[in-house]
């Protein structure tokens, strides 16, 4: 996340790792509904979500989750 200090808009990136299973842009669409509604009282927001990769299983907590093999 960065703010532009000319304009004072919020530039958010996000990037996730999918579950196998989900559809990328069904998750890229809701996390970026997700994230424009919980910013709804800046008045300029732009925000990226990106999928960089998937999972067999969700990662747990303090673990990196397994990446596709090229």
């Amino acid at each position: 996340m960065s703010r532009d200090e000319a304009t004072g808009a919020w530039h958010i990136d996000i990037r996730l790792v999918l579950h196998r299973g989900h559809r990328a842009l069904d998750v890229t669409r809701a996390v970026h509904t997700a994230t424009l509604a919980a910013v709804r009282t800046e008045p300029s927001v732009s925000v990226r979500v990106t999928v960089t990769g998937w999972s067999e299983r969700p990662a747990r907590a303090g673990e990196t989750a397994p990446r596709r093999p090229a």
